[in-house]
């Protein structure tokens, strides 16, 4: 079902605002339950039965608001902490309700200033947070035995109404493994609070490029490289079982979606995996796919700004140092596989992302659900419902996909691991040894 948006109002003191907030008329107080409310830098969302209220504030404001409701449960009065106290905010009557920031806000402070933390991207913040008063209020509602509330007033995708929104992106979050979580799998781990800053985004990032310098084997590569026993070769002839191609749409190529490129990176993994135990799933199958996926292990997802090249390139890397099987060219045809899929449409990618799911639950390592929990099922959800995942839509990300893959170099992908001297120098001693023999 849809939000509404309710009756609001501002005030302020020197160190607060206050977001006043009424319910409608008609409403049932007691099915209402607590308001929820979430609040980080210049963003804040609050969710109260079945209204939804976002804004986007001139300043910035602390986590954490304080929420009181009169004796009638007819108010509530939410208040947020200002960042900077004795700042007086001008023309807070004029606020509308609004999701997430303009692209000129971007420059602004996000966070709390002295408390530690990084400037934070606003539409990151803004999602986040939608996710956060989204949850709640279902896991509340879910006690209380009514149904999950919908995100918002999207438009249905092909008409299908009583299915999730458009704009449904509730728990869709990078991951939350806490570091008193024990983890083989996880690299970085994440708490629940923690924040979504650009600067911490990227310390994630350099983080995984780290230890994938520090896990390169030099002959473990090569011998998968040379394939003296063709067991690569024998994978790369494995066929898997494919949906029929849906038919490529003629129109413009769409924007890339950040959950464009984490599709992208999930089924990746998964036709890795797939390759190297010829789709015969094993235990170690879920292990396997979170290993290869850089944006589960730190728990830093792909962003507005992030690449289709800067993805496929996680995605060799990981392969080139985590599996059993560390092969280029399995990496090249793991790839024209997710082309496959992606050519396949939207239930083709919906099978391959709810198996990723499936194994993920039943991993061992204790990260490996919650994976599944805060990333790949929420995925799943948008993949089955976004009008940016129709059958036309990821036939052009299979095109797009494509050629950033055309466009990897063993240069860009491996740096100073010198892929090419390496296999250059390992064809010269077959040379060697070929001309021996004559």
């Amino acid at each position: 079902m849809a939000l509404s948006t309710p009756a609001f109002s501002l005030s302020q003191d020197a160190t607060h605002v206050f977001v006043d907030v009424r319910p409608a008329e008609d409403a049932d107080l007691s099915s209402l339950g607590s308001p929820r409310a979430v609040a980080e830098g210049v963003t804040f969302g609050l969710i109260w039965g079945q209204s939804y209220l976002p804004l986007v504030l001139p300043h910035a404001v602390h986590a954490n608001p304080t929420c009181l409701l009169d004796e009638e449960g007819r108010k509530a009065r939410i208040a947020l902490r200002k960042v900077q106290p004795g700042l007086q905010w001008a023309d807070l009557d004029a606020l509308q309700p609004q999701i997430l920031p303009e692209a000129s806000a971007a420059d602004e402070p996000m966070t709390a200033a002295g408390d530690g933390s990084q400037p934070q991207a606003p539409e990151s913040v803004a999602r986040e947070m939608l996710a956060q008063a989204v949850g709640r209020e279902n896991a509340a509602r879910g006690q209380r035995g009514q149904g999950r509330i919908i995100e918002l007033d999207a438009a249905p995708v092909d008409g299908e109404e009583d299915k999730p929104s458009g704009s449904d992106v509730s728990l869709l979050r990078s991951p939350r493994v806490p570091t008193s979580l024990a983890t083989q799998v996880h690299e970085a781990p994440r708490e629940e609070a923690d924040a979504d800053s650009d600067v911490e985004w990227a310390h994630r990032h350099a983080i995984a490029e780290d230890r994938e310098n520090a896990a390169f084997d030099e002959g473990w590569y090569l011998d998968n490289h040379v394939d003296e026993n063709q067991e690569i070769l024998e994978l790369l002839d494995w066929k898997p079982r494919l949906v029929d191609q849906a038919a490529p749409s003629a129109g413009e190529e769409g924007a890339l979606r950040p959950e464009h490129l984490l599709l992208v990176e999930l089924l990746f993994a998964a036709a890795y995996e797939a390759r190297t135990t010829q789709g015969e799933a094993t235990v170690e199958s879920g292990w396997t796919i979170a290993s290869l996926c850089r944006s589960l292990v730190v728990s830093a997802l792909p962003r507005a700004d992030t690449t289709l090249a800067q993805t496929l390139r996680a995605s060799y890397r990981r392969a080139l140092v985590r599996p059993l099987y560390r092969s280029w060219r399995l990496c090249d045809q793991a790839a024209q596989d997710v082309a496959h899929v992606l050519q396949g449409g939207r239930s083709s990618a919906a099978q391959h992302l709810d198996s990723v799911a499936d194994m993920l639950r039943e991993g061992a390592d204790a990260a490996l659900p919650l994976y599944a929990r805060d990333t790949v099922e929420p995925l799943s959800r948008w993949l089955q419902h976004h009008p940016d995942a129709s059958d036309a839509r990821l036939a052009q990300l299979a095109s797009q996909y494509l050629a950033a893959q055309a466009a990897q170099t063993k240069r860009s992908v491996g740096g100073d691991w010198d892929l090419e001297e390496l296999e250059q120098a390992a064809q010269a001693v077959l040379d060697e040894e070929a001309g021996m023999q004559q």
